[in-house]
């Protein structure tokens, strides 16, 4: 079935101009599908050392997605992350404890600092997960079959680096936790789709993004 996508535009115009001396020089600029046509002038109000970078999974300049996870490279050099736009959910995508992020919402004017609470709650899930992990002998691993988070062939990382477990595949368009209650016999999950499935869900047992296993030195 072809599925045709009509981006919508929000009417807000973002102004900037109250937030411009609140922010530092060196800045990476994301925003939404819907405001994406004022990313240009965005740039211009905020001046200074202001990037709109392309992610590889993205198909605009400046664009984030919810599963948007950036690496040490991505933010070298720069002092913060500008997020525009409506509710949290992309920025805490973005978040991370090597760069602040900040964030805007054109409607509500709001302007906000992403804290350290956040990042040591993801902190505590991902050091539970990896102890798990070591621990566990039936570990479900889950794919999905969606474009941009297909990532089949790690199957095969997982089970020749940790020989002494046992891999259950999980193909899954868009994941229903509730159906993983006939997987019982399972430890935990191994996740190798959106890295905010680890992060945000809640799978009643213990979930690890393959990226956490420094050994495979897998990245998104």
């Amino acid at each position: 079935m072809k599925i045709v996508y009509i981006p919508t535009v929000s009417k807000t115009k973002p102004d900037l101009s109250s937030i411009k001396a609140k922010l530092p020089s060196k800045v990476l600029l994301f925003t939404t599908a819907q405001y994406l046509p004022y990313l240009e002038d965005m740039k211009k109000q905020i001046g200074g050392h202001v990037i709109k970078p392309k992610l590889s999974h993205t198909s605009n300049l400046g664009q984030i997605l919810g599963c948007t996870k950036l690496s040490k490279d991505d933010v070298l050099g720069y002092d913060a992350i500008l997020y525009v736009g409506d509710g949290v959910f992309h920025p805490i995508a973005l978040s991370n404890d090597l760069i602040d992020v900040f964030c805007f919402n054109p409607r509500s004017k709001e302007f906000t600092k992403l804290d350290e609470n956040y990042f040591s709650k993801i902190e505590k899930k991902k050091k539970l997960g990896l102890n798990k992990f070591y621990r566990s002998k039936e570990i479900g691993v889950l794919i999905s079959t969606k474009f941009g988070q297909k990532r089949t062939g790690l199957m095969s990382a997982l089970e020749k680096n940790y020989p002494d477990k046992h891999f259950y595949g999980i193909i899954f368009d868009t994941l229903d936790g509730s159906k993983l209650i006939d997987f019982n016999f399972l430890d935990m999950y191994i996740n190798t789709a959106c890295p905010r499935i680890a992060v945000d869900d809640d799978l009643e047992k213990p979930c690890l993004n393959i990226s956490d296993l420094e050994e495979l030195k897998i990245d998104w």
